[in-house]
């Protein structure tokens, strides 16, 4: 058996969704033609190989199947319960910002959630796949400031700054230091070519969107209410798990409900903006590649992932829903003015923020 058909099982169990493990084929660093017997010097080598190709790995950001979660689930029965309570209060809540019958929250929004994703897994697979120019060529040459600030630009349509910055560090190390480029595919579903040709025409496949539509649940709301961007002067104030406030900083503190009310409806009509997490329990693949041969080093496989997406900010004055017109002009419901953008990757974000709060308090 070659090095190109020798595979072998990565992962572990988990309680959320099945194994995160599953095949990949050998890294070809071991040389085309050559025997994998599977124990003795040969195995140690396979084995030492792949954990130097993760090390690598580390400077990009994406979960690995043996990696354990950025941010832990809940296990225990009262954890999982209060989970889901607030999710549908949170649910309930961000409805009201949506008021037409026709985006119904958050079915709608993981509808729009499952066409965003192969956008996303198509985007980062762009630079892999370009033969020449374009953010490819920023990668491997020229100031590395400006390649990350490319690559970064090239994502943000679908992304938001921060998570778009992330990657383009990433990409631009992985290539600049080690020589390798990532791919991103929806196994059985489409491929990386053909996530990154939907990604490139700004639109995904309608099948594809469809089928991850299926296998697609919201797990967490967020909503932000107040001014954006927040004005010196102003306090977050925390409610019930899932609400935030900014509010000027005399009213953090008040003494009865009325008052209470009164600093949540002027919060509300600052603005908000909507935070809304989804797991897709469809399999998403890694493959890493030699950036000048193309020849495949790893293969990695999840049986699931999350996304959280972000609305821009708006206040209930601002029209959110535009008209659907047919050919004929005839009214066909109503549909969002805005793009729901990618905030988050597996809790890449969210693992960050837990990070610099926990400095905080030590300081």
């Amino acid at each position: 058996m070659t090095v190109e058909a020798a595979t072998m099982t990565l992962g572990r169990e988990s309680s959320g969704g099945g194994g995160i493990g599953g095949s990949f084929t050998l890294p070809s660093i071991f040389g085309l033609g050559r025997t994998i017997t599977g124990d003795g010097e040969e195995a140690a080598a396979a084995a030492a190989s792949r954990a130097a190709l993760e090390r690598q790995l580390e400077v990009y950001p994406w979960l690995l199947s043996n990696s354990p979660p950025r941010v832990p689930e809940p296990t225990d029965l009262w954890s999982q319960l209060a989970t889901r309570q607030r999710l549908t209060l949170a649910a309930r809540r961000a409805q009201r910002l949506f008021p037409s019958a026709d985006y119904p929250f958050p079915a709608q929004f993981v509808e729009d959630a499952a066409a965003t994703a192969p956008l996303v897994l198509g985007l980062l697979n762009r630079p892999s796949n370009e033969d020449g120019g374009g953010a490819a060529a920023g990668l491997a040459a020229g100031d590395g400031s400006a390649a990350v600030t490319a690559e970064a630009e090239r994502l943000q349509p679908i992304m938001t700054r921060g998570l778009a910055e992330r990657f383009a560090v990433g990409a631009v190390a992985l290539r600049r230091r080690h020589g390798l480029v990532v791919e991103l595919g929806l196994p059985g579903l489409a491929g990386a070519d053909e996530l990154a040709t939907a990604a490139a025409g700004g639109r995904p496949d309608g099948a594809v969107a469809a089928a991850l539509a299926k296998r697609t649940s919201a797990t967490a709301v967020h909503i932000t209410f107040g001014p954006h961007p927040v004005p010196p002067g102003y306090a977050r104030q925390d409610w019930f798990g899932f609400l935030t406030l900014h509010v000027p900083a005399e009213d953090v503190e008040f003494e009865s409900q009325p008052r209470q009310k009164r600093v949540l409806q002027a919060a509300m009509d600052a603005g908000a903006y909507v935070r809304a997490t989804v797991r897709v329990d469809w399999p998403v693949e890694l493959a890493v590649r030699d950036a000048r041969s193309g020849l495949l080093r790893l293969r990695d496989r999840r049986p699931f992932f999350h996304m959280q997406l972000v609305t821009p900010h708006f206040t209930p004055y601002d029209e959110v829903f535009e008209p659907i017109r047919g050919a004929e002009k005839y009214d066909r419901g109503w549909r969002l003015k805005f793009d729901w953008r990618v905030a988050d990757v597996d809790h890449l974000v969210e693992a960050d923020r837990h990070r610099a709060a926990s400095a905080e308090e030590k300081d």
